[in-house]
């Protein structure tokens, strides 16, 4: 268990060598697979949980986008792939517009997108996993400076 300072987390490393007859594309391809959802946000039992939310969100059109999405690296003799479970994406883009001299003024702006959540088991309730997804996003979003436009969390969930 790694202890920070406003959460604790289940950390789990895996190493192993590769067989004569694997390459790292396979075994990554393999891991990717079945990291995607990753098993920690799934819910319990796993196998239930993972076919349930492949179904739901392939009806429902609802895209992960990056959340608990494997991310990392494949190398030609090494790999090294993590999940976003706490995660931000930061999207730069340029928000240029025409002044009244018909001068285009470059104003780039950047957009921030930070994911959490909570798995789904046994004894869950919404109001609980609303509360704790709620406070994932609170210590996340305490990392940037206050503007204009913040953070806004529901006192409670839309369900």
């Amino acid at each position: 268990v790694r202890r920070l300072r406003h959460l604790q987390h289940i950390c789990q490393t895996f190493e192993g060598r590769l067989s004569k007859n694997a390459n790292i594309i396979d075994v990554s391809r393999s891991l990717l697979q079945n990291l995607h959802p990753t098993p920690a946000v799934c819910g319990d039992s796993p196998i239930d949980a993972l076919d349930f939310i492949r179904q739901f969100e392939t009806k429902a059109s609802f895209d992960r986008g990056y959340y608990t999405g494997p991310i990392g690296y494949i190398g030609t003799d090494s790999a090294d792939i993590f999940v976003a479970i706490r995660s931000a994406l930061i999207t730069n883009y340029n928000n240029d517009f025409v002044d009244e001299k018909n001068v285009v003024v470059k104003r780039p702006q950047s957009k921030v997108s930070i994911f959490a959540g909570a798995g789904i088991v046994k004894g869950s309730t919404v109001q609980g996993e609303w509360t704790e997804t709620s406070h994932k996003l609170g210590v996340m979003s305490s990392i940037f400076p206050p503007s204009p436009v913040t953070l806004q969390i529901a006192s409670i969930p839309n369900v």
